[in-house]
């Protein structure tokens, strides 16, 4: 598993087993937050993918 898949697994996790709480209790703020979350790991994982690219691309053609 990747630290990205990781880190969006734990966003989702901290929302649903707050001490266990009723999920009627979630608010959607809670929601949101876990929402931006898991958009700023992705979006952090396509920088860092395009960044390798980039740099593979060229130590090729050095």
């Amino acid at each position: 598993m990747t630290d990205f898949e990781k880190g969006a697994m734990n966003a989702g996790r901290s929302v649903f087993t707050q001490s266990n709480r009723d999920l009627s209790e979630m608010t959607c703020r809670n929601l949101s937050t876990v929402l931006k979350s898991v958009e700023h790991l992705m979006l952090f994982q396509n920088i860092y993918v395009i960044e390798i690219t980039e740099w593979s691309l060229v130590n090729d053609r050095n």
